[in-house]
């Protein structure tokens, strides 16, 4: 179950190593004070409107990833309405004609960066940088993977992921690359909480008007945690979610104070920084909080701690942004 401890405590040496980026120096003497005084963006600020959840680290105490036996249900509020995706799946399949074996992918997180791309795919082919139009990046929903894995700090909301919704005027930096066609329904086992939806996908600079250049395959949200169980089963969704104390994946609406999963967002952040500047800026100025107001570049002004925080030496590889 959801009982099981990982620690790990920063370490003298690793607080030496500040991770000072450039993009962030600007502001940072400016908003920083500011941002880190709010309440807003402390994890355990944020729980102290949860009675049900136990402080199991105290402020100054050593830095303590552990899995937590039980998250509180998420307080409802409006979120923007799904992807409509029959407009979407009305694309034409690229890989409809028998002499295509491969598929395009779309990758707008870790999957930025080629390298990071190569642990998940490591055959894939023709990586390359696209923008698509009209989403966002949030930060809106848990991953039970990060508890397994203990990387969700004692006592926090931090175990939030990464997905995609519709925003008007809104557009983002991905990265597009080919997978075989054989590794299509691998690719949906792994990605069991979305759905992969044919999107179109641009040049870079490109235009308002100015055609796609294809389509991809990209994870967007599933419309219910419903439609995950008819999917996948009860059994799937209490391995996944319920062990770990997690009720709902896609019912967290913008005040429920979920946070981004800290080793995740690095890693994240990493995999943009290694694709290049655009990519990078993308990634801070088009990614948010699940309250769709707070930017990540704003977010890591008040947590700068969060370039420190390190996975553990075996995930070091998978999570270290490489």
């Amino acid at each position: 179950g959801g009982t099981a401890m990982a620690l790990g405590t920063r370490t003298a040496a690793g607080a030496s190593r500040r991770w000072a980026p450039l993009w962030l120096r600007p502001l940072a003497l400016l908003l920083a004070p500011h941002l880190a005084s709010s309440s807003r963006f402390s994890p355990r600020a944020q729980l102290a409107t949860h009675s049900t959840v136990d402080i199991l680290a105290a402020p100054g105490a050593p830095f303590t990833f552990a899995t937590l036996d039980s998250f509180p249900d998420p307080i409802s509020s409006p979120v923007p309405e799904p992807l409509a995706m029959s407009s979407l799946d009305s694309f034409p399949d690229p890989i409809a004609s028998p002499a295509s074996d491969t598929i395009t992918v779309i990758g707008y997180g870790s999957l930025l960066s080629p390298t990071s791309t190569r642990t998940t795919f490591p055959d894939f082919k023709n990586f390359r940088l696209a923008r698509v139009r009209g989403h966002r990046r949030v930060f809106r929903h848990p991953s039970g993977i990060f508890i397994k894995n203990g990387l969700v700090p004692m006592g926090s909301f931090e175990l939030g992921s990464l997905s995609v919704e519709p925003c008007d005027d809104c557009s983002i930096i991905v990265a597009t690359f080919e997978i075989a066609r054989a590794e299509r329904e691998a690719l949906q086992q792994r990605e069991a909480a979305y759905e992969l939806v044919w999107t179109p996908y641009y040049a870079l600079d490109s235009v308002l008007g100015d055609p796609p250049l294809g389509e991809g395959l990209m994870c967007v949200p599933l419309d219910s945690d419903e439609q995950f169980i008819k999917r996948w089963g009860e059994e799937r969704f209490h391995t996944s979610f319920s062990q770990y104390g997690i009720h709902t994946i896609w019912g967290w609406g913008p005040t429920s104070g979920i946070l981004p999963c800290p080793v995740y967002l690095r890693h994240c952040l990493l995999s943009a920084e290694k694709a290049g500047k655009e990519a990078l800026e993308s990634f801070l100025d088009g990614t948010f909080l699940v309250d769709r107001v707070t930017s990540i570049r704003a977010y890591l002004l008040a947590r700068p701690d969060i370039m420190n925080t390190l996975p553990p030496p075996q995930l070091a590889e998978r999570y270290g942004g490489a």
